[in-house]
């Protein structure tokens, strides 16, 4: 008797217990994916651009968690833009809408889904659900530094417990933030020149993998070799949403462009040279001009350098190319202080090519091809005027 007793006793344990398991289903925790972006055609879309997908089959909440907005409408909008002083903010968008966006414009669409455990879940969706607070959301943009893909990149590393930040500190990208820049955007000439003339020395420096995280791509192609605490790969398989533009995948410095550019500068000045008269004041106009255009460029390398938050435009070796003194000489070419100013322009010259022997120089050999014979040939023909003149007084 009492032996079936028991038995009873312990079967009905167990159907509590069943019970109990199938009543309270296992919770599911939410999924987290990275989501990049590809580079696009227009200039604000050439380095691509990245968010975290949350999505979670229980509460059904389904969000794009996106660093890279910004105001037209915001107060001194132009002006902290000019300064380095631009305010981005972080949004959560739906995913259906924003992808549909990136389509339009061919950009291509992949994503990888984040392996977490339940704790590093959890807080995650804590960092970025605080990152998109009215009193959290906004920060200073830095092209390099503090962009929506280190946000991206600091969100995941704090979910982790900077395991990410430990795994990749110590690698180097075997790169520098120039020659990475410039290229995405070597097919576009005009804007690889104005990248190539405002960048300073600090984007010369070989940079480490964290850092390179800047680019949404290379930090996706990262991730596919982390590992988590378990030693399991932290991400699963790159999916393709969809498939857009592709971008070069190495830089070729556009020397025959700069070459063209030379020539043009070249029959900029010795053609009202060779074809006004002699003791004409007007034979210099080409030059004149040529030393106008070269110091305001000047004039705005050292704006940049001493009067903005543009770090990467800090100690721009460019400066001795482009001297603003220069604008002395167009003004007054030959007033009692040009032979000085000339002087001080050829010694700018000789000083940016003694720079090339230092260690930690400034890429922009580039830029020499195009600069440096403009330079010599903008003085040779003011010291050929200005003998001319002495020699008729």
């Amino acid at each position: 008797m009492s032996t079936q007793r028991s038995w009873r006793a312990l079967i009905c344990l167990l159907w509590v217990m069943l019970a109990g398991v199938f009543s309270h289903p296992a919770q599911a925790k939410p999924e987290f994916y990275l989501v990049t972006y590809g580079p696009g055609t227009e200039v604000w879309e050439r380095f691509g651009h990245n968010a975290l997908w949350l999505r979670d089959r229980v509460s059904g909440e389904d969000r794009l968690f996106n660093y890279g907005f910004f105001d037209f409408q915001q107060k001194g909008f132009f002006k902290n833009f000019l300064l380095g002083r631009m305010l981005y903010f972080a949004a959560a968008t739906e995913p259906s809408d924003e992808f549909a966006f990136y389509q339009r414009y061919n950009r291509t669409i992949q994503y990888q889904r984040l392996n977490l455990n339940d704790e590093q879940a959890q807080r995650l969706a804590d960092v970025l659900k605080r990152s998109v607070q009215p009193e959290h959301r906004e920060y200073l943009y830095d092209y390099f530094l503090d962009n929506c893909s280190t946000r991206v990149r600091d969100a995941i590393d704090e979910a982790l417990g900077q395991h990410l930040a430990q795994q990749s500190e110590t690698l180097s990208a075997e790169t520098t933030f120039r020659e990475s820049a410039l290229t995405l955007v070597q097919d576009d000439f005009l804007l690889y020149l104005g990248i190539q003339l405002g960048l300073g020395r600090m984007t010369d420096e070989v940079i480490n993998q964290w850092q390179y995280f800047y680019l949404p791509v290379q930090f996706s192609e990262f991730l596919q070799n982390v590992t988590n605490d378990e030693q399991q790969p932290l991400t699963g398989p790159t999916e393709t949403f969809y498939q857009g533009h592709v971008p070069p995948a190495e830089l070729k410095p556009p020397y025959l462009a700069f070459t063209v550019l030379l020539l043009a500068s070249v029959l900029l000045m010795v053609l009202p040279y060779a074809l006004v008269r002699k003791g004409s004041r007007w034979r210099l106009l080409g030059v004149r001009l040529w030393w106008a255009l070269t110091g305001l460029g000047g004039l705005l390398l050292c704006f940049l350098w001493f009067a903005t938050d543009h770090q990467a435009a800090w100690r721009n070796e460019n400066v001795l190319l482009l001297m603003p003194l220069s604008l002395g000489l167009a003004v007054s070419p030959f007033a009692r202080a040009s032979r000085s100013l000339s002087l001080l322009l050829f010694a700018s010259l000789i000083l940016a090519l003694i720079m090339k022997l230092t260690p930690t120089h400034q890429y922009n050999y580039d830029l020499l091809l195009w600069l440096v014979p403009a330079q010599c040939l903008a003085l040779y023909l003011w010291y050929r005027m200005a003998q001319q003149k002495n020699s008729t007084v």
